[in-house]
């Protein structure tokens, strides 16, 4: 599996009640899934951090180098107006950082001589000044260990008089980081936080039995009286405890609305929404994901007592709308991340063994009429391709290439509304062999 940032691991949540996850809103708690960002790229994107006016940074590894990336969140839920951040990419951060708004600071782990340590620095007319080492009391204490340590995966240089430090985050005046066998821990990776008296920082105290375990917990991420963080378990999850007085309670896993096969890690909560970091849909690349709104096709309430197996209620064809985003700018290219997206539409369709189904590209309004007219055709037929794979019969898919004549954005300005213009529309043809105007249905 690929590795991460040093001292980095990745992790996943289970899914617990509204009421136990106040921090996010109740409205995700159904008819919501995780879905690709399209800030993704073929560079591995991790470590999401809160940053200044609802904005949100992450760390994106390209040319072999690390550099910070600047995103605000779109309406529609994902990542939008995208900025690499000079002034941040030149501080050398590694994993999460703490954002500290009131003080125009931000904290955050980099390695010299190899070991991890915590850093702060101030923003001061345009530029990140002042950086210096975040000192800690009685914070060097002399171990008894070898010269390497190896705690979820990885070997860890230790110094006798530091102890490494990754991925801070910060809830008012206190910083939650993850350190490795540290005295007074559970054993492996632990999370632990120290306080800021308003002249320096307290010694690290272990955050509790409630989340630290004798296995590796890491990314921590605090949203009032909830603690969201990591374990590595047999594979990686996500959990969240609840803060019951001054303690963290008993930690939960999240479950499968948050959870994949895969690793699953770094949730972070912006304005009520959460947003993940996971290895799911088979990638080998580290990708940010986002909650989205799903097809839920409600069935009508039936007598308990007739129900003799589970029925999967079928959606009235003249309501079968399927809206499609997959193509880059001026590419025709089925993209292998939106499979899920295909799958889900060929689960719809079987519904409808006996339907003809028209397949409508779309284009933005860049370019001439004629090409756009062409490309929006090879779009379709991508997408047709794929449901013919899928055992579909050629003669019940039509397509059809309208180029830029039906903008869902009309002068489009942002990368993200033209993208809402290449689309491709699936939806069934009715018996007068004209398309059924009908809202959009799946989005």
């Amino acid at each position: 599996m690929k590795r991460r940032v040093k001292g980095m691991f990745v992790v996943g949540l289970f899914l617990v009640s509204a009421s136990a996850i106040a921090a996010i809103d109740a409205k995700y708690d159904s008819d919501y899934a995780f879905k690709s960002s399209l800030v993704n790229t073929d560079d591995s994107e991790f470590a999401m951090s809160p940053y200044q006016d609802g904005k949100i940074a992450y760390l994106k590894k390209e040319d072999g180098k690390t550099n910070v990336y600047v995103v605000s969140v779109g309406d529609k839920g994902d990542f939008v107006n995208v900025q690499k951040d000079e002034a941040l990419s030149k501080l050398g951060i590694e994993g999460t950082f703490a954002y500290d708004q009131s003080a125009n600071k931000i904290y955050f782990t980099k390695t010299k001589k190899s070991v991890s340590r915590l850093y702060e620095a101030k923003y001061i007319k345009d530029k990140w000044k002042k950086v210096k080492e975040v000192k800690m009391e009685e914070d060097e204490i002399i171990r008894e260990a070898n010269s390497f340590m190896v705690n979820a995966g990885w070997n860890y240089k230790d110094t006798p008089m530091a102890f490494n430090i990754f991925n801070p985050t910060m809830e008012g005046t206190r910083i939650y980081f993850t350190s490795p066998d540290r005295e007074g821990g559970f054993g492996g990776n632990d999370i632990w936080y120290t306080n800021n008296n308003g002249k320096k920082w307290s010694k690290p105290e272990n955050a509790g039995k409630g989340i630290n375990t004798p296995g590796s917990e890491d990314y921590a991420f605090v949203d009032g009286n909830k603690l969201y963080f990591a374990k590595k378990d047999e594979s990686s999850n996500l959990y969240v405890s609840e803060l019951n007085g001054n303690i963290w309670g008993e930690a939960e896993s999240m479950g499968e609305q948050y959870n994949s096969d895969s690793d699953d890690y770094n949730l972070i909560v912006v304005g009520g929404a959460p947003f993940i970091t996971s290895l799911r849909n088979g990638s080998e690349l580290d990708n940010l994901y986002y909650m989205h709104k799903v097809k839920i096709v409600k069935q009508d309430s039936v007598p308990e007592d007739t129900i003799d197996e589970p029925v999967e209620p079928i959606q009235p064809w003249h309501q079968f709308k399927y809206v499609l985003f997959q193509f880059d700018y001026d590419k025709n290219d089925f993209k292998e991340e939106y499979r899920q997206d295909i799958n889900d539409l060929i689960a719809s369709m079987k519904n409808y063994p006996n339907a003809k189904f028209c397949i409508t590209g779309h284009t933005d309004d860049r370019g001439s009429d004629a090409y756009n007219d062409k490309l929006s055709k090879r779009r379709a037929e991508a997408v047709k391709a794929e449901l013919v794979k899928a055992g579909f019969a050629p003669s019940r898919l039509v397509t059809v290439g309208k180029g830029k004549r039906e903008l869902k954005i009309v002068n489009a300005q942002t990368e993200e509304e033209h993208y809402q213009n290449r689309r491709v529309e699936v939806t069934i043809i009715n018996n007068n062999n004209e398309l059924e105007k009908v809202p959009v249905y799946n989005k």
